[in-house]
């Protein structure tokens, strides 16, 4: 059973607790600390399609594969079915 303390919000990097009860051997509740799970902003973008409006595939469609925190994104640019690396400044949302 994995519990997580009610106290956690996943708006701002932090330190969060699981908690798992063996019960085995007389054993009771053990936690494990797991040290800056970082909230992605960027993740409800994942699986939107884009227009590159800068740099060189400008002009193309793709749609969004991964976010990073940091407003870069990975775009599998549809033409060439090519895995591209650029910022959220450089596309506009279809």
């Amino acid at each position: 059973m994995l519990g997580v303390p009610d106290n956690i919000i996943n708006e701002k990097p932090t330190t969060a607790w699981i908690q798992v009860n063996h019960e085995l051997n007389g054993e009771s509740l053990h936690s494990f600390k797991l040290v800056n799970m970082k909230y992605n902003p960027n993740q409800n973008y994942q699986g939107q399609q884009v227009m590159v409006i800068n740099g060189n595939f400008k002009g193309y469609l793709g749609r969004i594969t991964s976010t990073n925190a940091d407003d870069t994104v990975l775009i599998e640019i549809s033409a060439t079915m090519q895995k591209v690396q650029l910022k959220l400044s450089e596309l506009s949302f279809a």
